[in-house]
């Protein structure tokens, strides 16, 4: 097969997407097939691997950056069998339509809500994600949905990571989303380490209005312990973050990391008591699967994990603090936390970057 992958990022841009792009397309050269990367980046960002990568600048305003990326996409098309396109706006609607001009098919990968996300760090609303799409809409958000519906409507598969995003997208784009699977994200497993007893209450990832952090350190404040809470990561709310702790007279409680490497993430998860991710939805948090080997984790229950590790993980409403704050508390006992982190331990996902290409494979070809 000759495949297009076009993206909203690549390395050495951070993120789920650059990542997962750039492996799903180091293992398919693996296997002997022919791939080609259009993304958006700097050219002097560009490094050497064993399949062509065209990288579109963002510069001037998002008109300009789409008709570059347009052409890029269209120019990258002329030899490729179908295009695999990673979301709808930044990368999908360009794929679309180039595929609606060459006749090129359209695959796409979603494994985020880009509307709702938008619209919850602009603070124009708190509703979970499920919840969001019932509700009525403005001007803008018709918008950004037509353009939803073309693209998912000119594609002939999609593909999505998690089982909360399938199932929401089935019902709000039923006439466009004929065609789906699941594949979720690839699990990098990591030794199993004993929790020391200093251990902290730790959160991974991005300072955004959607994971909920505002609730999780008002919960904290509220717990007599002697344990920190630590906040790893970087994003737009840290400064306000930060300034809460201090209104809230905790500022010695909580420390704030700056963003790490995945090695450095897990070996602080090592010696942690908890890993709580508060987000109102979290459709498929990585961070989780490879926790469970060394830490004890709670989650939202607005996520789209595997089933198998639902069923076993310890979940709260994320707009309910009672609830989190009992969950927490619960966890913090060490005899309750060591009963959980060894049923966690028997959680069985596996799913290597070999396996997922080879789903992927299997999906291009009923099109092809």
């Amino acid at each position: 097969m000759n495949i297009l992958i076009a993206s909203g990022t690549y390395p050495p841009e951070i993120g789920g997407m650059a990542t997962f792009v750039k492996s799903l397309a180091q293992v398919l050269t693996k296997k002997g097939e022919r791939v080609s990367v259009v993304a958006y980046g700097k050219n002097n960002d560009e490094e050497k691997n064993p399949f062509l990568i065209r990288l579109v600048s963002r510069r001037g305003g998002i008109l300009a950056r789409y008709i570059r990326y347009f052409f890029a996409v269209k120019k990258s098309a002329e030899q490729a069998d179908f295009i695999f396109a990673q979301d709808l706006a930044s990368s999908g609607l360009p794929a679309a339509l180039v595929s609606r001009l060459t006749g090129k098919k359209l695959i796409l990968r979603l494994g985020g809500d880009f509307l709702w996300e938008k619209m919850v760090q602009k603070g124009q609303t708190q509703a979970i994600f499920r919840e969001y799409y019932k509700r009525p809409k403005s001007i803008i958000e018709k918008i950004y949905l037509t353009i939803f519906r073309f693209v998912l409507g000119q594609s002939s598969y999609v593909i999505f990571n998690n089982t909360l995003l399938q199932s929401v997208y089935k019902e709000v784009f039923s006439n466009e989303v004929k065609k789906s699977a699941i594949i979720y994200n690839p699990v990098i497993k990591h030794g199993s380490k004993q929790v020391k007893k200093e251990g902290n209450i730790v959160y991974a990832g991005r300072f955004l209005k959607l994971k909920n952090l505002e609730t999780l350190i008002r919960v904290f404040a509220e717990i007599d312990t002697s344990k920190k809470l630590i906040l790893a990561g970087e994003g737009p709310e840290e400064e306000k973050l930060k300034r809460l702790t201090k209104v809230l007279r905790i500022g010695h409680r909580v420390e704030f990391l700056p963003r790490m490497s995945q090695a450095e993430v897990m070996e602080i998860l090592a010696e942690s008591q908890l890993l709580v991710l508060p987000s109102l939805t979290d459709f498929n948090p990585n961070i989780v699967m490879e926790a469970l080997a060394v830490t004890a984790v709670v989650v939202s229950r607005e996520t789209g994990l595997p089933d198998e590790i639902k069923s076993v993980i310890k979940q709260f409403d994320p707009t309910n603090k009672e609830a989190l704050k009992e969950l927490m508390i619960e966890l913090l006992d060490e005899q309750k936390n060591a009963d959980y982190r060894e049923k966690l331990s028997q959680i069985k996902f596996d799913l290597s970057w070999e396996d997922a290409a080879q789903m992927h494979l299997e999906i291009f070809g009923k099109i092809l």
